[in-house]
């Protein structure tokens, strides 16, 4: 019998094991399987998750971090009109084909697995697509460790493993550039931050019980760092914006560290906490229950027990809204110990705080990116801590239009130095750069104001 060359990989039952072209079933710690995460926003996630994975025995790599290069080798396959996030995502695993795969190898890419409204629904449809147009064999897009599939048929444990490598590496990004604008010694501090961070990540392998006594020794570190001043004497601006942001997250650490100026870059982790919200919120649109009810954990598990066809996606909504609720938690667990390290800064938002506070100007139903955005930016304006925001929608995302013209309109009905920007590459363009310009200056005037300590 001939051999079929372009039959698919698949994901095997349960998806504890995958099955490869020749029909052969191999565990996902077997090392002919290969975990490739697409979205490499910050390389100390990297770090991270690479310990996660080696405890249990997985063998991980990251695409290269996003560039115009990357953008370039997607139109070999996208048409500009999926996800705006697939085609970053489509270079890296283009580039990963081609540079850094074994021939040998069964590849799982790790991308988006969502019920929607997003766009970003439709990617295993579309990766499926990709496989058969290119005629790749041993290659599965699995989408990624979700409720639905168990984690990869991990549990629980190994999602809330992920869940708090990405909460680490969002408070890594932020004191990398606290420590940039605030050291006296910038070289050293960040020799110092680098080798903390690897340590961290070190410890990381031993599981989840070793992630809160890693960052206090990192916070213990970090705080005997010599600073020329306090984050406390520097204005602060919010990105505003969707899952598209994290291709830029590098691009606007480095534009605010030589403006001198505190960026609080969207984390990962509300985005995560994002995606475990659309169930919840699909359900709550059927049983006709507002925001409110979505993130209540009381609605959710009397909605769980009703018996029906719906039963189980009751029950999975529960699991979802529970997850949103304990990272919530996590996150303000990990930021209060890494608060020693006096390198955080601004306020923080609980993803659900954002979506409530968003629902009265944008219900929650109909576009939870968009809602998540203004909320976050009503709730940064009335905090007071924060002497700007911007928006930054990239690659022409639909949901990231409507937040982004929603964010514009609440900020200069509150009088808030605000820019909108839109990016079609990894860059700034000459537009994009005055903006961010202007948008410093007006920070660095606010800030001197509402404090009166001059920037």
């Amino acid at each position: 019998m001939t051999r079929d060359e372009r039959r698919p990989a698949r994901m095997g039952e349960g998806f504890g094991f995958v099955v490869d072209s020749d029909g052969n079933e191999l565990r996902l710690d077997d090392p002919r399987v290969a975990h490739v995460w697409t979205i490499n926003y910050y390389r100390h996630a990297s770090s991270l998750l690479s310990q996660v994975y080696k405890r249990r025995g997985w063998r991980l790599r990251c695409v290269p971090e996003p560039s115009n290069t990357l953008l370039r080798e997607a139109k070999r396959v996208c048409s500009g009109k999926e996800c705006p996030a697939l085609n970053p995502v489509m270079g890296g695993v283009l580039h990963d084909l081609e540079h850094d795969r074994r021939d040998d190898e069964v590849t799982l890419y790790y991308g988006m697995d969502c019920v929607g409204p997003c766009p970003a629904g439709a990617w295993p449809l579309t990766c499926d697509a990709f496989v058969r147009k290119l005629g790749l064999r041993n290659v599965v897009f699995p989408g990624h460790p979700a409720v639905h599939n168990n984690y990869f048929g991990q549990g629980i444990l190994f999602a809330w493993e992920l869940f708090s490598a990405f909460a680490l590496a969002d408070i890594l990004a932020e004191a990398e550039l606290a420590l940039r604008c605030t050291a006296r010694d910038p070289v050293s501090a960040l020799a110092t931050f680098e080798e903390a961070a690897a340590r961290l990540a070190e410890r990381a392998e031993r599981g989840l019980v070793a992630f809160e006594g890693a960052l206090r020794q990192w916070a213990r570190t970090m705080s005997k760092v010599p600073l020329k001043t306090s984050v406390d004497t520097l204005p602060t601006v919010r990105m505003i914006g969707g899952g598209n942001g994290f291709f830029f997250h590098q691009l606007y650490m480095d534009y605010f560290a030589q403006q001198g100026v505190l960026v609080r870059l969207n984390p990962m982790t509300d985005f995560i906490l994002h995606v475990d919200s659309d169930l919840p919120r699909l359900v709550a649109f059927e049983a006709s229950q507002g925001a409110e009810e979505q993130f209540a954990l009381g609605s959710r598990a009397m909605s769980a027990l009703t018996l029906g066809e719906s039963g189980w996606a009751r029950r999975r909504a529960l699991i979802h809204a529970i997850n949103v609720k304990t990272g919530a938690i996590s996150i303000g667990r990990f930021r209060k110990i890494a608060s020693a390290s006096r390198l955080l800064y601004g306020n923080d938002v609980t993803f659900a705080r954002s979506a409530m506070a968003g629902d009265g100007t944008f219900p929650d139903q109909l576009m939870l990116e968009a809602t998540g955005n203004v909320g976050l930016l009503r709730l940064s304006i009335d905090a007071g801590v924060y002497d700007g925001g911007f928006h930054s929608n990239s690659f022409h995302c639909f949901h990231g239009a409507i937040g982004q013209a929603l964010s514009k309109e609440l900020a200069t009905r509150k009088s808030f130095p605000f820019v909108a920007l839109e990016l079609d590459e990894v860059s700034l363009t000459a537009q994009n750069s005055l903006l961010l310009e202007t948008l410093c200056a007006k920070a660095r005037s606010r800030f001197e104001r509402r404090s009166g300590v001059r920037a």
